[in-house]
């Protein structure tokens, strides 16, 4: 089993919030495949990195996960691809992890 989390920005980079259809449509595609969806989005995390020297920078950031038995890599690439042009990111991140349940 693999957990698959695709973590999502909540604003451009002028600090405007994207519309909540792009987060309600993901939504609705994820469930529709694969029949749940975890979506943390009530209190975005905020994500950080260096942009140059003594250039921080800060992103608040969603998390939608899914549990699936296997991983498609196709599939979430062109997720990924899509998203990545949705939301105007030249990197975005969508992650899978082993999971073992308990």
């Amino acid at each position: 089993m693999f957990l698959i989390q695709i973590l999502l920005p909540v604003q451009d980079d002028r600090g405007e919030e994207y519309s909540r259809k792009l987060y309600s449509d993901l939504a609705r595609d994820l469930t529709t495949r694969f029949g749940e969806l975890t979506a943390y989005t009530q209190a975005p995390v905020n994500g950080f990195w260096e942009k140059g020297p003594g250039r921080a920078f800060r992103e608040p950031v969603v998390t939608f996960e899914v549990m699936v038995d296997a991983v498609d890599r196709e599939w979430w690439a062109a997720i990924r691809e899509r998203l990545e042009i949705q939301f105007a990111q030249r990197d975005l991140v969508v992650r899978a992890q082993e999971v073992l349940l308990l």
